[in-house]
């Protein structure tokens, strides 16, 4: 340690009485000495591994890779430094184009069998053997297919005491989606527009951007062209009002000797000012289906059948009346 210690500090004091010109005649001759260590080296041969870019050549108007391909493969060379250099940092470097026949039927890919196109790419360094290992991939036929559209009503919220007084009409009413025939056959026959729509009061006719991603994410295997939908619909003011109709008895004939101990039933509902003129108790259909008869509390279930399309949010006040025998 003493010795180092020693060394290092007449080293130090050596230094500092050279002057600029030593040190001018120092630095040329390291640098003189690294140029030649540096020709020296790059002049040997060296084993190395490179990437080359690859290209997979098949119809992809009528195919596609459901299983990724990699874009470039390994491939073990020797050569001079130099060669190498130039291959490794090639600007534009040249790829392999690789042909797959009956894309369908193939299972996988052989990159060893590449070999004679590799070593004429990298004509400048020797190839010695294909790294890279056996592909594994999978093809699928392309396909279309258009899906039908309709709105979620579930969270679209009117204004209390408003209510929907069109038709919501939807345009497009179809969206068309391609990609891998395995995904395509399985789309449904309709799909739902979700609209975020609270506390409305008045028309709406908005264009609802289309997202589907949550079941079906836009990728290579599965796409849609169509970004957004118009969705478009009226509303009026409505009333809640109250009204007494008849119950129907139904099935009656499957419970002989059973009668309804009530006949009518109340029903709430919301209604414009001008339709509710027009209104008539006749247009409600509520039956009582004596097939849901309950001998533990003699009770048959009750059910609206039919309601005015100018009334909506009907309520019945009871679900179930009790019968009698007689």
């Amino acid at each position: 340690m003493n010795q180092l210690v020693g060394f290092l500090q007449h080293f130090y004091q050596s230094a500092v009485r050279k002057d600029k010109h030593d040190w001018e005649i120092i630095f040329y001759c390291l640098g003189t000495a690294t140029l030649f260590w540096f020709l020296n080296a790059m002049g040997k041969v060296y084993q190395h591994q490179i990437s080359v870019p690859v290209k997979y050549a098949y119809d992809q108007k009528k195919i596609i890779a459901v299983s990724s391909l990699p874009s470039e493969i390994q491939v073990e060379v020797e050569g001079r430094g130099w060669d190498l250099a130039r291959q490794i940092w090639a600007f534009e470097p040249t790829s392999l184009s690789v042909s797959i026949s009956k894309p369908i039927e193939k299972q996988y890919l052989v990159p060893s069998e590449w070999f004679p196109k590799l070593s004429e790419i990298v004509s400048s360094v020797k190839a010695t053997r294909v790294v890279t290992d056996t592909i594994f991939c999978r093809f699928d036929k392309r396909e279309k297919k258009l899906v039908g559209l309709y709105v979620d009503l579930q969270n679209i919220k009117l204004r209390q005491g408003f209510q929907i007084s069109s038709t919501i009409q939807l345009t497009p009413k179809f969206i068309e989606f391609e990609g891998a025939a395995s995904i395509i056959k399985n789309l449904p026959a309709m799909l739902p527009i979700k609209v975020d729509a609270r506390n409305i009061s008045e028309s709406f006719d908005q264009n609802v951007p289309i997202d589907f991603s949550e079941e079906y994410p836009k990728n290579q295997l599965l796409n849609y062209t169509q970004e957004a939908v118009n969705i478009k619909f009226s509303i009026r003011p409505s009333l809640e009002e109250e009204l007494e109709v008849n119950i129907i008895p139904k099935n009656q004939a499957s419970q002989p000797g059973l009668y309804l101990k009530e006949r009518k039933v109340q029903l709430t509902f919301l209604i414009s000012e001008k339709d509710k003129i027009a209104l008539k108790p006749e247009e409600f259909e509520v039956v009582a289906d004596f097939q849901s008869f309950n001998p533990a509390d003699s009770t048959v279930m009750v059910n609206l059948n039919k309601s005015p399309k100018a009334v909506s949010d009907v309520q019945i006040n009871i679900k179930k009346t009790r019968v009698y025998a007689r």
